[in-house]
């Protein structure tokens, strides 16, 4: 279903410097158990997300992110990230396929509040397209 509303399981590097702590952690064998108990993904131990706190304020990081916006965090341990159209050179595209130059945060949250807009009516789809 996250698929179908534009978030997909996040990759590990898009915006990585936020999600991964400036040191290196080195987690004991008992912390790598625990982790696994809240998120099955290895890498959990070594990142934030098994910090509940931080998954707690996930969304926070929104207004920091330079190239993806992440979703809300539902409890099962794993991070989803917004899907936005590119090309194969990795540029962002608008609804019409044309590139958009300099795609920064400000731009990226404006898309998340656009997929929040409430559908438009048949009707009003109708009455466009026929002016």
């Amino acid at each position: 279903m996250n698929s179908y509303t534009g978030f997909m399981w996040w990759d590990e590097e898009t915006d990585g410097e936020l999600i991964y702590p400036e040191h290196a952690k080195h987690p004991t064998a008992e912390e790598i158990m625990r982790s696994e108990m809240s998120n099955p993904n290895k890498s959990a131990a070594r990142n934030r997300l098994s910090e509940p706190e931080f998954l707690d304020n996930l969304i926070d990081l929104n207004k920091k992110a330079k190239h993806t916006q992440f979703a809300d965090y539902h409890g099962h341990g794993w991070a989803f990230r917004a899907v936005f159209r590119q090309d194969r050179k990795g540029n962002l595209l608008d609804h019409k396929g044309t590139v958009i130059p300099h795609a920064g945060n400000a731009e990226l949250q404006a898309a998340m509040r656009f997929q929040q807009m409430p559908p438009k009516s048949a009707s009003t789809r109708t009455a466009c397209r026929s002016t």
